[in-house]
């Protein structure tokens, strides 16, 4: 379950981001046609007493770069800290994560990119995203995959209620974004240059009043149909 966070907890992301922005602008742009769209959109969130949720697809373990290296190297929304498997899940998916299974079981090597995981199978929401509530509350920005997993065939999943509670019991600003290209990606096709990575942030930022209205204690399918409206932004992104 969530541990407590140590005043320091912010400042290993933030170097590892300065450090490794521009090599890996570089590398995807090189490789991969990397593009960004929506920047100027993040212009119009102003005022927030919380942290901004970035809300996207999951198709890849290179979606959390790619969104990182998307956002400016000097931004009021860095360092962002990304939602990560549980765990326990990685544990029992072993042979989906490869050689990468003996880094990801080393809880320091997520911490130190900003990653902390969503713990799933809880049965209590406040308890699975304890992690994002505290850093959206202390001001912070998240990215947060509302379909919980990667997808598995390259389409869109049904989002999870997580990110509806979210942004119901934190009142924070959510950004939708859609990751593209980034599905199938495997060394010898990057290395080849045959994919096109492109990262588009929302013009329409999501509030708690644009899904919940007067709504003050949402139930379980209040959340979902939230979450699913939340999630057709992406889609409309994706469609573009």
């Amino acid at each position: 379950m969530a541990k407590r966070l140590y005043p320091s907890y912010v400042f290993s992301p933030i170097v590892a981001r300065a450090l490794l922005w521009l090599p890996t602008r570089i590398i995807l742009i090189f490789f991969c046609k990397f593009k960004v769209y929506g920047l100027e959109n993040l212009h119009d969130i102003c005022g927030i007493n919380n942290g901004v949720l970035f809300a996207a697809n999951h198709a890849s373990q290179l979606d959390s770069i790619a969104v990182n290296a998307a956002l400016p190297f000097v931004s009021a929304y860095t360092p962002i800290f990304s939602a990560t498997d549980d765990p326990e899940v990685i544990k029992k998916n072993r042979k989906s994560f490869g050689w990468l299974y003996y880094l990801y079981r080393l809880p320091f090597f997520f911490r130190m990119f900003g990653g902390y995981p969503v713990y799933v199978g809880t049965g209590d929401l406040k308890k699975a995203v304890a992690y994002q509530i505290k850093f959206l509350l202390g001001g912070r920005s998240v990215l947060f995959f509302p379909e919980g997993k990667r997808t598995r065939d390259g389409k869109l999943g049904i989002a999870q209620n997580g990110v509806a509670f979210l942004l119901h019991h934190t009142d924070t600003t959510i950004v939708p974004v859609a990751i593209s290209g980034t599905y199938n990606v495997v060394p010898k096709t990057f290395l080849m240059r045959k994919h096109t990575i492109i990262v588009q942030f929302g013009k329409k930022l999501i509030s708690k009043e644009d899904i919940f209205t007067d709504n003050k204690n949402p139930d379980e399918q209040d959340l979902r149909r939230g979450a699913a409206e939340i999630m057709s932004e992406v889609e409309k992104l994706l469609n573009c």
